[in-house]
């Protein structure tokens, strides 16, 4: 079946303006703050920031100024997750793993002989049927 897609405007609206304006400032105010308490629940910043938000826009419903907290709280959760990931990068690619050696089953004592089933965890069938 096909997609049908629609194409249309809207003519600007003042109160649209308005109300897109106030949460873009709330949702900006959020994320500095988040950032320089070093906060990322969205909880902590709705506690922390409603009693502002009411302040400053007092005709807006709560709703928004709770989006704005949640939008806030995923704003600062990617911006740390691509910290992490260009940090990564500049070491070299994945960090190494703290032990020295390679788990292989070769290496592990009792298994890696051909044939022997082995499982994820490195238990191999004599284990789980409770013999040796």
């Amino acid at each position: 079946m096909p997609t049908v897609a629609l194409r249309f405007t809207f003519k600007p609206n003042e109160k649209i303006n308005h109300l897109l304006d106030a949460c873009g400032q709330m949702t900006q105010q959020a994320v500095e703050w988040a950032l320089d308490n070093r906060k990322t629940s969205t909880h902590t910043i709705v506690k922390a920031l409603y009693p502002t938000f009411r302040e400053q826009f007092p005709k807006l419903h709560s709703c928004w100024a709770q989006k704005a907290a949640r939008t806030a709280a995923a704003i600062v959760h990617a911006f740390q997750r691509r910290q992490r990931k260009r940090r990564r990068k500049e070491e070299g690619g994945r960090r190494e793993r703290r032990r020295q050696g390679k788990w292989t089953a070769s290496n592990q004592k009792g298994l890696g002989l051909r044939g022997q089933e082995h499982f994820p965890l490195g238990v191999g069938r004599g284990v789980l049927n409770g013999s040796d």
